[in-house]
């Protein structure tokens, strides 16, 4: 006997069935807001949507792709230009609907650890990436899919973290994968945010997050040293979490690779960092894996603070706890680079006698203006993250206010003062001038 259906499915298919496809498509669009947002939701079911797909009317179509909350729908919709019936047999618009799906945010909510491809093909699917290697279909789709399509997977938040271990450790994905095709993905890691932030860590297990933060910095030993790998290996270092699973041993020596030689590269950009206060592409990659060293305790700021290389000087000026004379030091050695890094230490910002020192190594070393907006900018932006480092200004500011008001009260007073003064005058002359008639008038009345 087949399973009871929700009755309120069935009554919600009648309606949407006879709604106008503008209706059905924000009715999708408002349930995955509310699923998003962590709502339970059994209003429609997998009929619902197999239903609304049978309709095969275009905006629905994209509709669903990107909406949709089952697998089986998503798989039909993906694979539309494989069936007759379904589609319109357009490659555009089976290209979007793949896009669609690839970007589909609440789909993985009835997949097991994320989207994957293999989820796509498959309705049992078993995620293990070992099994992907050895499979026809997927080997096909990886060769033919365009670089907008591995980008839309990569980017989804909710990509299964398997599927992005396997590429950053060089397996199917990315065997399967032309160079271009591989730079679109990291760049896609790089814009995806979201899946290296702190609740992700525990979203699909931290050991499976670990290990991909783990793979994607050993990057920087894999892929060829270029233009446009320094590029989109600069984006993706800067959002990386730097602790706990960042542990990758020799850090600075990947680092040591990416600093080219006048013969392999334009490294015009490196020496102008000093003065335009801005790394380039292969200087940022080598100040993040310091960063990344300095935080997992392979090396110490001494050490990099000796180094020849600005770009290993700047992760300390960043992200260290550096004595008054260093921050002096660092501002006249290196500028504005180092004018730019420090600003945006935090712990230039604790106290108000280190605020002004940091000021005042500006204005010695006559830096760029907009180091200055760039202090200004991050004097607020520390102001709300740590108000209690800014404690005796709120003090100050108050005690200024008080000091205003005195001021204005002794003003007040004085004006008062001078006023009741200039009465007592004038009413002592009116005494006057009234005794002086009154004397007048006996003498003129006896005389």
């Amino acid at each position: 006997m087949r399973d009871a259906r929700d009755y309120k499915a069935t009554v919600w298919e009648s309606e949407l069935l006879v709604s106008s496809p503008d209706r059905v498509v924000n009715f999708l669009k408002e349930r995955a807001d509310l699923l998003a947002d962590g709502k339970v939701l059994n209003d429609i079911d997998e009929e619902t949507e197999i239903s609304l797909l049978r309709l095969n009317h275009p905006l629905i179509n994209i509709g669903l792709a990107k909406y949709c909350r089952f697998g089986k729908t998503a798989r039909l919709l993906f694979n539309a230009h494989l069936r007759k019936g379904l589609g319109s047999g357009e490659p555009e618009i089976n290209n979007a609907l793949r896009l669609a799906v690839l970007s589909n945010q609440v789909l993985s909510n009835s997949l097991f650890g994320g989207l994957s491809l293999r989820n796509l093909f498959y309705e049992h699917a078993d995620v293990n990436c070992d099994d992907d290697a050895t499979d026809p279909a997927l080997k096909i789709y990886i060769r033919n899919a365009s670089n907008e399509e591995m980008y839309a997977l990569f980017h989804n938040p909710n990509v299964n973290h398997e599927t992005i271990l396997d590429f950053l450790e060089e397996k199917f994905i990315w065997q399967e994968s032309d160079c271009e095709k591989k730079m679109w993905i990291v760049n896609a890691l790089a814009h995806n945010k979201k899946i290296w932030e702190e609740e992700y860590r525990y979203r699909f297990g931290l050991s499976g997050f670990l290990s991909n933060v783990e793979a994607a910095w050993g990057l920087a030993g894999k892929v060829t040293v270029n233009d446009s790998w320094a590029a989109v290996l600069s984006m993706l270092f800067s959002v990386l979490p730097r602790d706990r699973g960042g542990s990758t041993d020799g850090s600075i020596e990947l680092a040591e690779r990416w600093r080219p030689s006048p013969k392999e590269v334009d490294v015009s950009q490196e020496e102008k960092a000093k003065e335009i206060g801005f790394t380039s592409t292969y200087q940022n990659i080598r100040l993040q894996l310091a960063r990344q060293a300095l935080d997992n305790f392979k090396i110490t700021p001494d050490k990099l603070l000796q180094s020849e290389d600005i770009a290993l000087r700047a992760a300390v000026y960043v992200d260290t706890d550096l004595t008054d004379e260093d921050i002096c030091i660092a501002i006249e050695k290196d500028r504005n680079l180092a004018a730019y890094t420090l600003v945006e230490n935090k712990f230039s910002w604790k106290n108000e006698g280190r605020r002004k020192l940091l000021a005042d190594a500006l204005e010695r070393a006559k830096v760029q203006e907009m180091a200055f907006d760039h202090f200004h900018s991050y004097r607020e932006l520390f102001k709300k993250e740590y108000p209690e480092w800014f404690g005796e200004e709120k003090y100050k500011s108050k005690i200024k206010v008080l000091d205003d008001k005195i001021t204005t009260l002794i003003s007040f007073s004085d004006w008062v003062k001078e006023k009741v003064d200039k009465s007592i005058k004038n009413i002592l002359t009116i005494q006057r001038l009234l005794i002086v008639g009154i004397l007048l008038g006996i003498a003129h009345y006896f005389f």
